[in-house]
């Protein structure tokens, strides 16, 4: 039996790989809990957005509204950028944390 074998059948082995992907998982916030919240943002600017794309095809629409508008688009569209970005971070974070972390990894290395 090698080194790898008798680390896995080790109940103190399996436990200190348990112990370790706790303290991970303390150390981050919730990921279900950001990526809920974040989320929540990009519904609240898309339902924002599809009421400005409304506004914006009013022909008497004010200049200076108009303008107004195209500017919080604007920031709205980057503002999605930027949480989808963190969407995509926070799924392959959680998902290399628990492809590294299992007691097989931990034993071959």
């Amino acid at each position: 039996m090698d080194l790898s074998e008798r680390l896995l059948s080790s109940p103190e082995f399996l436990a200190m790989v348990e112990s370790v992907k706790q303290l991970i998982a303390e150390s981050e916030p919730d990921s279900r809990a950001v990526g809920a919240t974040l989320q929540a943002e990009k519904e609240s600017l898309n339902q924002r957005r599809r009421g400005w794309l409304l506004s914006l095809s009013d022909p008497g629409l004010d200049h200076s509204v108009r303008m107004a508008i195209q500017h919080e688009y604007s920031a709205a569209d980057q503002r999605q950028l930027e949480i989808d970005s963190q969407l995509g971070q926070l799924v392959s974070k959680t998902a290399r944390l628990g492809a590294n972390i299992t007691p097989e990894a931990v034993a071959g290395r």
